[in-house]
């Protein structure tokens, strides 16, 4: 009798111990993969956003009826953002169908990040096309109050699409160094249970390390204020 229920009872936390080891190896699984993806769409980005164009990014589109050679200019340089676009649109299409399974492990919270990614591609290719409308406007009739009004326009997007491109601060690099800080915070715990024998005391002490950094850095940027 009492082998029987010493035979059972190891049997159970035999099941649990592999239960529990087969969810951490897939949410490190799928941590390690969700993270690749995040590195790879952050260099995507900023691709996207070198401060150059090249000969071949500029003859990629075709002119809209007759142009004059600024209105081409205007537009062939604005059209680069999605000829780059065009070469590694499958880099941001991975990472969407990703963000399901990552969801369903992670929770909706912890995918959040992602589609901020998501969003923040899209804005830069929005500014892209608002950029290269409002450049052929300069080229037109307008009164000084429009003129100033499209420039800071152009300014504004101008700092979005390109790295460098504004005077100040990079919000736009700055933005997608929190994605991917926030990704890490969640996916590098979950792979650090599964590689460390001591799995579970080094995430916690990655994370409270992530939080005394955090912290550093309002305490720096509220400095600035």
């Amino acid at each position: 009798m009492i082998a029987t229920v010493v035979g059972t009872s190891l049997a159970i936390v035999g099941f649990i111990t592999w239960r529990r080891e087969h969810v951490a190896k897939r949410r490190a699984e799928l941590a390690e993969e969700t993270l690749a993806r995040i590195y790879e769409a952050k260099e995507a980005i900023e691709y996207i956003r070198a401060y150059y164009c090249l000969p071949h990014e500029l003859s990629a589109r075709k002119a809209e009826g007759a142009e004059t050679p600024e209105q081409k200019a205007a537009r062939d340089e604005a059209n680069v953002i999605a000829v780059r676009y065009s070469k590694i649109v499958d880099v941001f299409t991975r990472l969407r169908a990703a963000r399901y399974s990552f969801q369903a492990c992670f929770g909706s919270e912890a995918a959040q990040p992602i589609e901020q990614l998501n969003l923040l591609v899209w804005k830069i290719r929005n500014a892209a096309g608002l950029w290269g409308k409002d450049r052929v406007m300069m080229l037109g009739t307008m009164t000084d109050s429009q003129r100033e009004n499209c420039q800071r326009r152009i300014d504004k997007n101008e700092a979005i699409i390109f790295e460098g491109g504004g005077l100040g601060e990079d919000e736009v690099k700055k933005e997608l160094g929190q994605i991917v800080s926030k990704i890490e915070t969640i996916c590098r715990p979950a792979i650090i249970l599964r590689d460390n024998p001591q799995g579970f005391w080094a995430s916690v002490a990655y994370l409270i390390q992530r939080l005394i950094e955090s912290g550093r850095e309002k305490i720096e940027e509220s400095k600035k204020v």
